[in-house]
């Protein structure tokens, strides 16, 4: 019983001592007075909206790139370009060459040599513009037999490439764009975020939405980088299964496809960078994924890997 009332009594006491700091308020709930009016004017509190799904691939189709002129194996290609005729143009880095193939006999119909060995290329008008990792941009007809028509000289390096909309988008090998007119006069250049911060860490390609307002950008350090047309950056995203991002192309529905070339993979982002899943695994063999091309005739995917004397061609679903 004393230890009960000592127990008691010290509690009395801490209770007493807290209640001395203890403060009573009477509080009133205030309404925004704009919030009514605010709801007023709205028609809907939001949107329900189909989440995107991830790409199914068929089966693998191996087309041999191999041609009678080669004096290597094909084991670099870098880019594949899809032209309005159904061909595909592909960037043989290592015969220094570019190749036509027919998409519809997978026969390689003209081979183009070229000064220097090809890094990236992409389509302007009936022409096809290539990088070759030195200080211009090839010219490269396609009417009859693929020949070099003229280039586009510049005072930095050139790898990524893609033209939109009367605008040739270039990165140096590290840390900058370079928009040019299809003269090579320079329009602009993106180097910095909004905080002064570098925008990339070491640039391999880069693709251009349909409409022209977003840039995306495969990173072999921060994986994909979207810009908005203006340079300004909305995002850097990445996943644990994708290593050092080289290679991008844009679907129909305007997701980003990624190669990762150590993870010998491609991966599907949302046109907002949000990771959809990977929908090409790495084979387990040696090399990896360096090019890749959406085939908007025939809803496919079209994916080089390095040290491979063929493509590899996946029906999308």
């Amino acid at each position: 019983m004393k230890v009960a009332y000592s127990v008691t009594e010290r509690a009395d006491n801490g209770l007493k001592e807290k209640a001395v700091e203890f403060k009573r308020f009477d509080v009133v709930f205030e309404q925004q007075p704009k919030l009514m009016s605010m709801i007023d004017q709205m028609d809907i509190l939001g949107d329900i909206v189909e989440k995107t799904a991830i790409y199914r691939l068929g089966e693998k189709r191996e087309i041999s790139i191999k041609h009678d002129s080669d004096s290597y194996s094909c084991y670099d290609i870098r880019s594949i370009c899809k032209l309005k005729d159904g061909c595909v143009i592909i960037a043989d880095d290592n015969n220094q060459s570019l190749k036509r193939l027919d998409m519809t006999s997978f026969k390689i119909l003209v081979v183009c040599q070229l000064p220097r060995c090809p890094w990236q290329i992409c389509k302007i008008d009936n022409e096809i513009a290539v990088s070759s990792h030195g200080m211009n941009i090839d010219i490269v007809t396609t009417k009859g037999p693929l020949k070099v028509a003229r280039e586009i000289k510049t005072d930095h390096r050139c790898l990524g490439l893609m033209y939109r909309n009367g605008k040739i988008y270039v990165t140096d090998s590290f840390k900058t764009i370079f928009v040019y007119n299809k003269t090579g006069k320079i329009l602009s250049q993106f180097s910095k975020d909004q905080s002064g911060n570098n925008l990339f860490g070491s640039v391999f390609s880069l693709t251009v939405s349909q409409d022209g307002e977003r840039i995306y950008v495969a990173d072999i350090t921060y994986g994909l980088v979207v810009l908005s047309k203006e340079g300004k950056l909305h995002g850097k995203y990445n996943t644990f299964n994708l290593k050092y991002a080289t290679a991008i192309c844009e679907t129909d529905s305007r997701d980003i496809l990624v190669c990762g070339d150590t993870s010998n993979n491609n991966v599907q982002f949302s046109p907002n960078g949000e990771v959809i899943g990977e929908i090409l695994t790495s084979d387990g063999q040696a090399g990896g994924c360096r090019a890749v091309c959406y085939d908007r005739n025939h809803t496919r995917l079209i994916v080089g890997r390095y040290r491979r004397d063929y493509i590899e061609i996946y029906d999308m679903k």
